[in-house]
């Protein structure tokens, strides 16, 4: 897959290019330029911010936007398989997140917040 199909793959998941381009952190016009087929990828920061936002892989992400070497010097650093260390039980759960909209981990996001223990403050009591 090449980085505007990539890039477009990931923008359909959102209500709009906007909304988009405010989860990425950049400029809308920034955004547009990059749809452009003919026009220049992102850096390597924002093809980090899109592998974050879409769930692609990091090292597809900049393979798609001709940036292979340093997905090459990244995976040197933390291995090709990003889910080699993680349980079958885990993974599965990552391949369900996978298949969220961007408002559903949100919402789950919130949720898992909620479920969470509370810290709750203890006051010493002076003897």
């Amino acid at each position: 897959m090449d980085f505007t199909e990539l890039l477009n793959k990931a923008v359909s998941r959102f209500p709009s290019k906007k909304a988009f381009a405010e989860a990425m952190d950049i400029d809308a016009s920034r955004l547009s330029r990059a749809l452009k087929a003919n026009d220049f990828p992102f850096n390597v920061t924002n093809c980090l911010r899109l592998a974050r936002v879409s769930g692609e892989s990091p090292s597809a992400v900049l393979r798609a936007a001709g940036k292979a070497d340093v997905a090459e010097m990244i995976e040197s650093l933390y291995g090709k398989d990003r889910t080699q260390l993680l349980t079958a039980a885990e993974r599965e759960l990552l391949d369900e997140w996978s298949k969220l909209t961007p408002r559903g981990r949100d919402s789950l996001r919130t949720l898992i917040a909620e479920l969470q223990p509370r810290k709750s403050k203890v006051s010493k009591r002076s003897a």
